[in-house]
């Protein structure tokens, strides 16, 4: 039979408290140790909470140059993907691992095409947090789609219509509708939403790019080039700050700088291959 320990004396017991009120203070009561801490909380929330402690932790984290440093440290975690399905429905949300701080938003997420129940709806685009959702509405007689700006991660599940494309300009477009060239963006200029439209004739290959601005697109750029054929499919963009990429049928990259008006193409490199709307790396190497 094992005999417990008494417990100790008050004295003891009030001279071990100090010790680690003491040691608690000596980190603690240290601003440099102290940004140091919660500089690696690692989720914003959990930033939220230690900053309800007290005066002094919210001062510290609510600082501009510590908040820079918190998210160069802490960057946007991937909360889940969507899958568009095929046949109709909508788009279904997968967590990756979900934190329990994250668990609400994840279901926020996994909630959010409850609304367009029984349409048909698939993501055309995302970035920064918002999606670009096309939703085909089927009548009796008739199908309607529309374009919305969403926020899935937000409270109030914001979504905005998204005003039709503009106007193609006044030359012969390759057989393609501008909703299958718009792009969803989130720019440090604020911007959200572009929209790249594409015409090609006598061998003059033209890309205009809008900018959706209060609601209303409104042209920034456009560039032209000498092609030897038109670009009759648009199979994947990507916008980099000035310059817009474009993987075209024919495995090349047309290459639109906006700021100098001038588009160039490219071949696709021999270790990259082309299926539909994804690159596919064919070797190990480095591009």
């Amino acid at each position: 039979m094992e005999i417990g320990r008494p417990p100790p004396p008050p004295a003891a017991a009030a001279a071990v408290a100090v010790a680690v009120a003491a040691a608690m203070f000596s980190v603690l009561g240290n601003d440099d140790l102290l940004r140091e801490i919660l500089l690696r909380l690692g989720l914003p929330t959990s930033l939220l909470r230690a900053a309800l402690v007290c005066k002094r932790w919210y001062r510290h984290a609510s600082d501009p140059d510590f908040l820079r440093r918190f998210r160069d440290r802490n960057p946007p975690r991937i909360l889940g993907v969507y899958l568009n399905t095929l046949g109709g429905g909508c788009p279904r949300f997968f967590p990756i691992r979900p934190l329990p701080e994250l668990a609400a938003t994840a279901h926020r997420a996994g909630s959010f095409f409850d609304a367009v129940a029984g349409s048909t709806a698939f993501i055309a685009d995302s970035g920064g947090g918002r999606l670009l959702v096309t939703v085909i509405y089927d009548g009796h007689d008739y199908y309607d789609s529309s374009h919305l700006l969403c926020s899935p991660l937000s409270s109030a599940g914001n979504a905005v219509v998204v005003p039709p494309p503009p106007r193609r300009p006044p030359v012969e477009l390759p057989g393609i509708g501008p909703e299958h060239v718009t792009r969803c963006t989130s720019l440090p200029d604020g911007r959200s939403c572009l929209c790249v439209l594409m015409g090609f004739r006598d061998q003059q290959t033209t890309v205009w790019l809008y900018e959706l601005q209060d609601m209303c697109w409104v042209a920034r750029a456009s560039a032209a080039a000498q092609l030897p054929e038109s670009p009759t499919c648009l199979m994947a963009e990507l916008f980099d700050d000035s310059k817009f990429y474009i993987l075209i049928t024919g495995n090349k990259i047309l290459v639109c700088d906006f700021p100098s008006s001038t588009i160039s193409a490219m071949e696709l490199p021999n270790v990259v291959e082309s299926d539909d709307d994804c690159f596919i790396y064919s070797q190990n190497t480095s591009f």
